[in-house]
Order: structure tokens, then sequence, then C-alpha cells
């Protein structure tokens, strides 16, 4: 059994998965996610579409190709990022290039999913699991992300493996191996398998690949026609496929393998299952008030974390009284703790559980942003505080902003960041000039530290003058969802220009 092409010698077959790959991408980018049940989807509404979902969302039982609502349902702290499908191609094109250093035969299944006959490789003196670990270690280490594999003689048998052992490990399944894996294996790990087929097995009480052995060639036949040969093959370790030398990906739809499970989906099922499956009593979708209303209190969570994770000094007004305080533990949506650097008899004293708690951030912009909380559990030095929910209408900054709205070209240079492949630039509009930099907004998505240029012209009386700053994007906030408002902190050398912007911009005033 697990045998290829009859008398061939048998394939050396890796299949490498990028584990919750569309989440991961988004946790990866922004680590305030971290330990956070996060699912990437399309918004919780009755047609939104879970996609993919990591760990912590899978524990609470949120599944690709769930409804975003009966996701939110089961994890009412699910966060539910709709998809960049272009952030993601672009990062799985640099993933598969990593497969290219070990072999040519590499066949991609979807963004997160490829075939690669290791066969003929030389690497690792031709161990087809050590070239797999090597894979999955360069991956982490270029991308911080995490992979899995299934290693076996045939394609069918290295997906299969791969599932069984999701995530963040491989799995080989060596010729003598294979009886007693097909065996024990579930019949829903047979891809491409569709709803009729599975509903027929379910029927015969056929549960995993060792029952359908039991079956003969014409039993199948006559229980599943022209699928018959083929199940009687897969249950047996026999797939004489190829790994066919490709470029292009056949899905860009959901991560297909579910972690913890036995069952997978393509594009295809989710449409069906949206517009065939019908709704329990218990599982009455949410409101599109209560979806509108979670929606804008993840923004919120994530704008207020955003602030902490960013502030240079936080200081807790309590009563009558304010303290510099530090980070101790802060969790998106989840209490707050602090050390309090110098507690005194007035807050070992006055200040009661339930108190009133106003926050001031200072950010590495210069910029005070103030919220209101609510003291839960006083243990001094650490004081116990509610997520914050309101922000103070007030916004104090450190430095003196001059308002305008001023046309300028953004420009991100490839050479100057290292995940951007091709040169960027757009335009958008100046809101406002500090002296140590200024506010931009535009349409198009940067990320956090990105070396920026800003290209802008100024008319002054009769004449224009042309003025170039250079920076770096220190804070993100997306306005709405073709808008995004960037702070940008601008180079010390520079800082001599946006001064003069400002006289000048003052005087057109």
């Amino acid at each position: 059994m697990g045998t290829t092409n009859s008398g061939e010698i048998p394939k050396k077959i890796i299949h490498i998965g990028i584990d919750f790959f569309y989440a991961a991408i988004e946790i990866r980018d922004d680590p305030s996610l971290q330990g956070s049940p996060v699912a990437v989807g399309g918004a919780p509404t009755k047609k939104g579409v879970i996609s993919s979902a990591n760990y912590e969302a899978r524990e609470a039982g949120v599944l690709p190709g769930m409804e975003s609502s009966r996701g939110r349902q089961l994890c009412p702290k699910l966060f539910i990022i709709l998809p960049e499908t272009k952030k993601y191609e672009k990062e799985s094109k640099k993933i598969r290039a990593i497969f290219y250093r070990f072999t040519d035969l590499v066949e991609p299944l979807s963004l997160d999913e490829t075939y690669l006959d290791v066969s003929d490789s030389d690497h690792f003196k031709g161990d087809s699991a050590q070239i797999a670990s090597e894979i999955r270690r360069v991956i982490g280490l270029e991308f911080r992300l995490t992979a899995s594999a299934g290693i076996a003689n045939n394609k069918f048998l290295a997906r299969a493996a791969n599932a069984w052992k999701k995530p963040k490990d491989q799995f080989l399944i060596t010729p003598d191996m294979v009886n007693e894996f097909l065996i024990k294996l579930p019949v829903e790990m047979i891809w491409e398998m569709g709803k009729e087929i599975a509903d027929k097995m379910a029927a015969l009480n056929l549960k995993t690949c060792g029952d359908l052995q039991k079956l003969s060639l014409d039993e199948l036949n006559s229980h599943f026609e022209s699928k018959g040969q083929q199940l009687y093959n897969l249950s047996r370790g026999i797939d004489d496929r190829l790994v066919v030398p490709s470029k292009e990906v056949k899905s860009f739809s959901l991560e297909e393998t579910f972690y913890g499970t036995t069952q997978s989906i393509d594009e295809s099922e989710v449409v069906e299952k949206q517009s065939d499956e019908k709704t329990s009593p218990a599982e009455t979708p949410v409101s599109e008030e209560e979806n509108e209303e979670a929606q804008r209190m993840t923004k919120i969570y994530q704008s207020v974390f955003e602030s902490f994770k960013e502030a240079k000094v936080i200081l807790i007004e309590l009563g009558e009284k304010k303290y510099n305080c530090s980070l101790t533990k802060c969790k998106l949506g989840e209490n707050i703790v602090f050390t309090v650097a110098n507690p005194d008899t007035y807050l070992s004293m006055k200040v009661m559980d339930g108190d009133q708690a106003v926050f001031r951030l200072v950010t590495g912009t210069g910029e005070i942003v103030a919220f209101e909380s609510k003291l839960l559990d006083k243990r001094l030095p650490k004081l116990t505080l509610t997520f914050p929910l309101k922000e103070s209408k007030e916004f104090i900054r450190s430095n003196e902003r001059t308002f305008t709205n001023m046309s300028a070209k953004i420009i991100v240079k490839s050479s100057e960041n290292p995940m951007v492949s091709d040169d960027i630039s757009a335009m958008g509009a100046i809101s406002n000039l500090s002296d140590t930099g200024c506010s931009f907004t535009t349409n198009v998505n940067l990320e956090k530290h990105f070396k920026v240029y800003l290209a802008l012209i100024v008319a002054v009386k009769d004449a224009k003058k042309v003025f170039q700053i250079h920076g770096v994007i220190q804070r993100v906030k997306t306005i709405r969802e073709d808008r995004t408002n960037y702070g940008i902190e601008c180079d010390d050398g520079d800082k001599k220009i946006i001064k003069a912007i400002r006289k000048v911009v003052e005087t057109l005033k």
C-alpha cells in the first residue's frame, strides 16, 4: 500500500501548509492581537463568512466556512478582520520562493498550501523529513509565520499527514506505516469527496478508510458510481498523481484544512453552505444593530490598545491625585494591570474599588490622549482597571499644531523598506503640522515604521515653493475603509524644513 506507479521508486512528496495563514499574517503585523481570538472574513452579517481563524478562535468553536455572525456568537471577543487579498498573495509568493531553493517541482494548491516533490533533491542527502523541517524553520525565520508539513510517498498521504499533526508540526508516513495510518484515518480526509458522497458514507456507517477497505471495488462502484475506483485506491494509499510544477495558485479562498477537525472546505462549498443551510433556533442570527455595535467595539478596543502600546508616559488620575504608572498587563478587551511608581497614603486609604479613573497617555508622537476607566482592584503597587472604552473629547498636544489641508505626495521606496516589493506613491492631504512631524491622510495601506517621503508644493504670493520631507510612520489609524491617517515623525535633519513650512502656512493664514 501507499504506492505510486507500479515498478517505480517511491516518490518523496512534501505537503506544506501555513498555519492559520490569513489570521497569522494579521497577528504578525499587529502584535496587539497576540493571544486574542482572531478571524479573517466578511463582516458579521448573515452573508459574512470566516475564511481563517487562529488557535484561540478555533478553541472557542470558530472555524473557516462558518458565518461570521455565528463566530461572534460563539466567541463574543472575536476580532474579525476584513481580508486583504493582495497582501496575502504577496506574502504567499515570497514564501513560495523558499520552496524553489530545494526543488523545481512545486505545485501550489492555494495561497497557504503547496506540494513539493523532493525525490531528486540533494539537500540533507535527500532526507525529505529534514528538508521539510528546514523549510518550516526558514519560513519562521524570514516571515515570522509557522508552517506544518506532511511527508509521504504520494500526494494524498502527504496532505493527510499534514492535517494529522497541525499546527506547528510535521509528520512522516513511511511505507511500513501506511496501512496502520489508513485504518484509523477518517473518511473526511479524502478531499474533493463532496457532500453527496459524504452523506452516502454516513448512511453506510463508513467512518474510516479502514471501513472502506472492507468493501470490494464492485461494492464501491455500486454505492459511489464513478467515484468508486478513486475511493478504492485512496483508502489503500494508492495515488499516482504527479506534482505538476506551476506558478499559478488554484484557489485564493479559504484555509482548506481545519485545525482540530477532519473537515475540509473550498469556496464553492461555502457558497452552498450559506444558501442551503437552515438556521436552527439555537443559532438565531445576530441582528444588524448587534453586528454594528460589535464592529464599533472592536475598533475602539484596537484604537485604545494602540494608544497604550505607543505610550511613553502613563498618568492615572484617581480622585485628587495623579500617579505615574507602568503597564504590567494589557490584553485587548480585558482588564488592564498597572504598577504605580510611587504609591502614597492617599492611594492606599482614600481610593476605593469602583472609583472613576482617567488615563493620560503621552504617545511617541508627543500627543496626549485621555481615556476614562474604573478601578476594579487595588493591591499596591498594582492597580487593576477596566479596559477604557470612553475616549476623552479633549486632545492635548505637547507640540503646537498648525492645521492645514495641503495636498502632498507620499513615496515609499522599496530599497528602504524590506517589506515592500515595489515603490509606492500616492496623493493625500496633510491635516496638521508640528515641529516634529505631521498628520497625513491617504487611500493607500501602509504599515507602521515604514520610511516615507512627503513632497508638497506651497504657493507663496506669485511663486510656488517645493518641499520634501523624510520621516517614519509612527501611528496608523483607519478613518474608513478607503482612508487611513498616518502620524509621521520627521527625521531630525528635516525638522527645520517642517518649521519653514509651518511659517509659510501661518503667513498665508
